[in-house]
């Protein structure tokens, strides 16, 4: 089954793609997946109107735009499979990759011809991109629940727990990301700072 055909089907038949991933891996299909989730990404920055918009393309970063949406969602799949490792989870790291982004496709599919309808819709209209977008992206936490639960084999409830300490810990790693920043960048301005002081004397 090829990346597109996996994108179409994942859409209505989620548990038949995932358990074809949990069988045969795909890393290829996720690895378009994550390619296809980018180029979107940037592409919606520039096709979205201008009311609508929440980056300017004048100021916005490829580097950025890249960091913003792969870190939480490769944090996401480093997360979930070290709780799933010590909760009897049978997905690996792989799998887990490749479903997430999978996971993804009703972002990939409907996200550009919804920001291309905003294009002809005021910005008293907004609510309907809103509602739209809710529905998106409840689409996607539907599939990673879908995800959770065929590939490691877990019930629904189970997932759901699994998710919840899933982004905890992606919480509590950029808490602790932004804590060792913090004190390094103290660190750094601390010995500068004794560096000075002694050239000057």
């Amino acid at each position: 089954m090829n990346t597109f055909r996996m994108a179409m089907a994942v859409l209505f038949h989620p548990s038949d793609v995932f358990y074809e991933v949990k069988q045969n891996n795909h890393l290829i299909a996720g690895l378009w997946m994550m390619l296809a989730f980018l180029v979107i990404r940037f592409v919606n920055i520039f096709v979205t109107a201008y009311h609508f918009r929440t980056v300017d393309p004048e100021e916005g970063s490829l580097l950025f735009e890249i960091a913003r949406v792969l870190l939480p969602t490769l944090t996401f799949v480093l997360a979930q499979y070290a709780i799933t490792t010590i909760s009897d989870g049978e997905g690996f790291i792989g799998q887990v990759f490749v479903g997430t982004f999978l996971s993804m496709a009703p972002y990939v599919v409907f996200s550009l011809p919804l920001a291309a309808l905003t294009n002809v819709l005021t910005l008293a209209e907004g609510g309907v991109v809103g509602w739209i977008q809710l529905i998106i992206y409840g689409w996607c936490f539907v599939l990673l629940v879908s995800m959770t639960q065929t590939i490691h084999n877990y019930d629904f409830g189970r997932a759901m727990a699994i998710l919840g300490l899933t982004l905890l810990v992606m919480l509590l790693v950029w808490a602790v990301i932004m804590l060792l920043y913090a004190l390094s960048d103290q660190v750094v301005r601390f010995i500068n700072e004794v560096i000075v002081e002694l050239s000057v004397r």
